[in-house]
């Protein structure tokens, strides 16, 4: 039986090298693109593949070069390619116009290649992002126009809009479902950026943040977010179907702190930044701006159709806590 073969888009980033990783585990032939053929060599590195099961194809999500290259041939696609910068832009179309493009980009081309089956990664905060309370779960929506969200949110709103909307007027013959994730923490395969998230644990453990961000916020390993993409993937029944890749309960970068602390890390701060104070500081800062958008919340993740159907659960935060700690 010849071996499928699944294309992992944004293969060189934190989940991206993941994903590629539970897939090659799994017997699967991973193309991954990148958007330079030069991140090759670590890419192979990261992952200690360097037999053929492994290939690359260049293409950016702002252009069609290459995509079709990249699609002809592949069984199925993960689609993981999107940034998350926490800094607010000036023009959130920095984040809107490729994210939406990139991800019909993408469908277009999986479409007209034939592929069959689509798995594309969102996030929690299409669901919840305009809550401050209560459980959310793959039937809530953040309105785009919700006056408390960020431009990054509305990207990523925008981007699923845009997936599903294809997916109903093109009516094509593929499965297509969606992840999302909470905030993702976990060890780095690779060397390169590995998102917000863990570059706030790299500042407490290093201890050049003066505090706590005063965030409660789902959380998940990257480990597991890249096992639901490949359930997903081999799910017979998850066509059209959201899933939360979270911990059930909201878990406070406080809390974090502690479990870091009681680690051995001892330049980790104790205490919390006051609300206030990033709120004042937001109108001048961009990044602390961003942060608005998180303050006050604490909900909670409905994962009960993940774990029905993908048989998923996630590993203690803890566990997830030092990992990453003794990487970094």
């Amino acid at each position: 039986m010849t071996q499928q073969i699944v294309l992992v888009t944004g293969v060189s980033g934190y989940l991206g090298l993941h994903v590629a990783k539970v897939l090659l585990e799994c017997g699967y032939q991973v193309r991954g693109t990148v958007r330079s053929l030069s991140k090759e060599p670590s890419v192979r590195e990261a992952l200690g593949v360097t037999d053929g099961s492994l290939s690359f194809a260049e293409c950016d999500l702002t252009s069609d070069q290459g995509w079709h290259e990249a699609c002809t041939g592949v069984d199925a696609v993960i689609h993981v390619a999107s940034p998350f910068i926490l800094k607010e832009p000036k023009d959130e179309q920095e984040y809107l116009k490729p994210a939406v493009e990139g991800t019909l980009r993408v469908m277009q081309f999986a479409r007209d290649a034939g592929v069959k089956k689509v798995v594309a990664t969102s996030t929690y905060l299409t669901m919840a992002g305009h809550m401050t309370s209560g459980s959310f779960g793959p039937g809530d929506f953040t309105p785009f126009d919700d006056p408390t969200i960020n431009a990054y949110i509305r990207s990523k709103i925008a981007a699923e809009q845009a997936l599903w909307d294809f997916v109903r007027r093109q009516n094509a013959e593929m499965s297509v479902s969606t992840i999302h994730p909470g905030a993702i923490l976990g060890p780095p395969l690779g060397k390169g950026d590995a998102g917000t998230s863990v570059s706030t644990i790299s500042a407490m453990i290093s201890g050049s943040t003066p505090g706590i961000p005063p965030i409660s916020v789902p959380m998940v390993d990257v480990r597991d977010v890249a096992e639901a993409h490949v359930l997903a993937l081999e799910f017979e029944g998850a066509n059209n179907k959201r899933y939360v890749a979270a911990h059930s309960e909201p878990i406070s970068y406080l809390e974090v702190a502690t479990t870091l602390r009681s680690g051995g890390y001892s330049k980790v701060p104790g205490k919390e930044i006051p609300e206030g104070l990033i709120r004042v500081l937001g109108i001048f800062n961009r990044e602390l701006r961003s942060m608005k958008a998180f303050l006050g919340k604490s909900v909670h993740a409905d994962t009960s159709q993940t774990a029905t159907d993908l048989n998923w659960s996630p590993r203690s935060i803890s566990e997830t806590i030092l990992d990453t700690a003794r990487v970094l």
